[in-house]
């Protein structure tokens, strides 16, 4: 459907010089109680959107840097980047950023597992019941430091690491319950084309191939990317036990790229540069989001009913001023919305 209506609509913005999310609400019904009630509907739900984002930077930084950067002092350090982006920058900039970032990370997505199999293992080795890989390992270890092998003649402080049997059930049924969370999910993604930064997208691609091309490309990037994540993820639960308690502590990603990292140089310098990309695809999103938000409350709020004899500074200003609440929303939420709150918020 995004395929249908996103050309459609570009071409729509080129000849009637659309440039707020909800011009086509206006432009075909005219109506400013509409529009006002779509610009609320649009921006609300970015509101979490770009929370979800500050938080996942936050717990992101502080797994890479095992605590040394806390979660509050990442939030306002990705606060205080994005909005200095905000005053440099624009959409393009975004887009072309999120291009860099999103090719160092597909690289990075390849190389992680890869690493993490050759190291610990293929599945058709850690998938047998006492394969070669297996050991038992102490669970009376401090933080930071790698486990004692033990014998598993005391099994009660004894664990056993590194088949998959033994380690854990990595599979079970999903309750009712999250049956329709996900359904509601795949419900609520197929509107995700609807939000103000895609829309926004749309507007400033360069012909409807381009737009088509890049469609197509987002459609199959979680693809790659999913396989990748799921690899590591496995290979971390069956393996995990003999790291170091931070780094079973840390989620798979940041586990398994502080346990590569200290493989080798070059091992280093890949996870370096997949953590960065990382990093700062999260922040690229979250300016794109702010930046759709700022567009549309300025335009259709400010301009269309608050002001509209409104300058084109006075418009400047207000865009930062949206974007400057927006961070702040995002870094006070933030402290609420964790990681196991982000299937329910999205």
């Amino acid at each position: 459907a995004y395929l249908l209506f996103a050309p459609r609509l570009r071409r729509l913005a080129v000849e009637r010089s659309y440039s707020s999310p909800n011009d086509f609400i206006k432009d075909r019904f005219r109506s400013p109680l509409l529009t006002l009630m779509c610009t609320v509907f649009m921006c609300v739900p970015q509101v979490l959107y770009c929370t979800v984002q500050f938080s996942s930077f936050a717990y992101n930084l502080a797994g890479l840097t095992l605590g040394a950067v806390d979660l509050g002092t990442g939030r306002l350090i990705m606060g205080l980047i994005i909005f200095v982006l905000e005053l440099a920058g624009g959409m393009k900039s975004v887009v072309l950023s999120d291009a860099i970032q999103g090719t160092l990370m597909l690289f990075g997505f390849v190389l992680l597992p890869a690493f993490a199999l050759g190291y610990y293992g293929t599945f058709g080795n850690l998938s047998e019941e006492y394969c070669s890989n297996c050991f038992f390992i102490s669970s009376n270890s401090s933080l930071g430091a790698c486990p004692e092998s033990c014998e598993a003649e005391a099994p009660s402080h004894c664990t056993m690491s590194g088949c998959m049997p033994q380690v854990a059930k990595l599979y079970s049924y999903p309750t009712w319950t999250a049956r329709f969370g996900m359904l509601w999910f795949i419900v609520t993604l197929i509107f995700f084309p609807l939000n103000p930064h895609m829309v926004q997208r749309m507007y400033i691609a360069r012909d409807d191939m381009a737009l088509k091309v890049s469609s197509m490309i987002l459609f199959l990037m979680p693809f790659l990317a999913a396989m990748p994540g799921i690899i590591t993820g496995i290979v971390k639960k069956v393996v995990e036990q003999d790291w170091p308690v931070s780094s079973q502590k840390a989620s798979a990603f940041s586990g398994m790229c502080i346990e590569i990292m200290g493989k080798g140089t070059f091992e280093y310098f890949i996870v370096s540069v997949l953590n960065c990309a990382a990093l700062a695809a999260i922040m690229s999103t979250a300016d794109s989001v702010i930046l759709g938000v700022s567009s549309t409350i300025t335009f259709d709020v400010f301009k269309d009913i608050l002001r509209p004899k409104a300058t084109d500074r006075e418009m400047v200003y207000m865009g930062y001023t949206m974007s400057g609440i927006m961070v702040i929303l995002s870094i006070v939420l933030a402290y609420y919305i964790l990681p196991p709150d982000f299937g329910t918020v999205l």
